[in-house]
């Protein structure tokens, strides 16, 4: 059975970096989409090694190389939260 929330579409990050408004914003702020990607990988490797260290089992990452959505993304967001004061 699926429910609503299954077949909501979330956008992985290349979708957000290819957004001209998201673009703009960042060349304003000096910030360059491989800097995010980079910030994002630190990010998945810290959570991915956080699991493993835990008994959990690490999520194998996906072919295109784009981060898992909502989960994933809520996970970076608080990483962000803790080292830059997002």
């Amino acid at each position: 059975m699926y429910r609503a929330v299954d077949t909501i579409f979330e956008p992985t990050l290349t979708d957000l970096l290819d957004e001209p408004i998201v673009r703009l914003v960042m060349a304003s702020d000096g910030v360059e989409p491989g800097d995010v990607r980079a910030l994002m990988n630190r990010i998945a490797a810290r959570r991915r090694a956080g699991k493993v260290a835990a008994g959990g089992v690490a999520a194998a990452p996906r072919p295109d190389g784009a981060a898992r959505p909502a989960r994933a993304f809520d996970g970076a967001m608080r990483s962000l939260e803790a080292c830059c004061g997002a």
